[in-house]
């Protein structure tokens, strides 16, 4: 089970830093320019000839993220996790990576009953303490930042009570389920790249929300989950083509099927065969394409990983 566990928790290892619209925009057109001209058919799956060994992988991810930490007591981003080693994301720090952090930190000290980064998971709880999940930055167009920021934020509850026997994170959790609940991404805004992106982190959270009230054993939170996940598999299912078939960002079709095996198939998994041959067989790409020049930061990886979870939730 703990080789599962490892697997998953590579998601959490690359943060989806905020697009507004003008960014989302002229990331769709250059990349469907791109798809046009030169992208292979995905259909050829990937064989790997490295042997890999996830305890090794697991320990090196942890210590990856421990580098880019801020650790200068002084900034108020004390205790963060830097978006990107380089570029213009180099300076950027938000609550999403530092979430994850905890989340990888735990799973961790877990495995290896080891207290090595603990210190460092007390740094990002304290820069999550000052910039909680619900208040992450919006635009006028959308708010689905701080919805996604909140999913994570009850994986890591979860994770992190779990794993130290404290329950000191519950009442930031239950926090960010109450505002999830609360916060519906519209499906229906004049931007059709938001409508995309809104059922993708709908299903995520969904995902995430059920999960969590299992944690909690909470049949609201459950009961919640499986309505949020319908909009989006609703709107999926009009949209098949487009849904299912989107390889690139970490908000993705893998995200879509991800978010709705763990709540909406949760109560349905009569259905689950049927949808997988209707949907996800025609549709759900093998894996994200390779970088190149439409991918100028290169995070195929973090696109790629949610695919594997899609997959390994199936």
């Amino acid at each position: 089970m703990k080789y599962f566990v490892i697997f998953f928790l590579i998601s959490f290892v690359f943060a989806t830093p905020y697009w507004n619209l003008e960014k989302m925009e002229n990331f769709a057109d250059s990349y469907s320019l791109y798809k046009d001209a030169n992208l292979k058919s995905l259909s050829v799956r990937y064989t790997s000839f490295i042997r890999t060994s996830y305890p090794v992988d697991l320990a090196n991810a942890c210590e990856f993220v421990a580098d880019w930490q801020l650790t200068d007591s002084d900034s108020v981003d004390y205790g963060g996790i830097i978006e990107a080693e380089t570029g213009e994301l180099r300076d950027v720090i938000q609550t999403d990576n530092t979430q994850e952090s905890v989340i990888i930190w735990s799973i961790f000290r877990n495995f290896f009953n080891s207290d090595i980064f603990d210190s460092n998971l007390t740094l990002s709880l304290i820069y999550i303490n000052n910039f909680p999940a619900y208040n992450e930055e919006i635009d006028e167009y959308s708010f689905y930042y701080p919805v996604w920021n909140s999913g994570l934020a009850m994986l890591m509850t979860k994770y992190y009570t779990q794993t130290y026997g404290d329950s000191s994170l519950l009442g930031y959790g239950d926090s960010c389920a109450r505002f999830v609940i609360d916060s519906l991404l519209p499906l229906d805004t004049a931007y059709p790249l938001y409508n995309l992106l809104h059922c993708f982190v709908n299903s995520f959270v969904a995902g995430c929300l059920a999960e969590y009230g299992q944690f909690r054993e909470n049949d609201y939170y459950i009961d919640r989950a499986e309505s949020i996940a319908v909009r989006s598999k609703d709107w999926a299912e009009m949209h098949a083509d487009t849904a299912y078939g989107m390889p690139i960002w970490a908000m993705s079709s893998g995200t879509l099927v991800w978010g709705l095996i763990k709540s909406y198939f949760f109560h349905h998994p009569d259905e689950l065969d049927d949808w997988i041959a209707e949907f996800v067989a025609p549709y759900v790409p093998d894996y994200a394409p390779p970088p190149d020049e439409f991918d100028s930061y290169i995070w195929d990886n973090s696109w790629n990983i949610w695919f594997a979870n899609g997959y390994r939730a199936l």
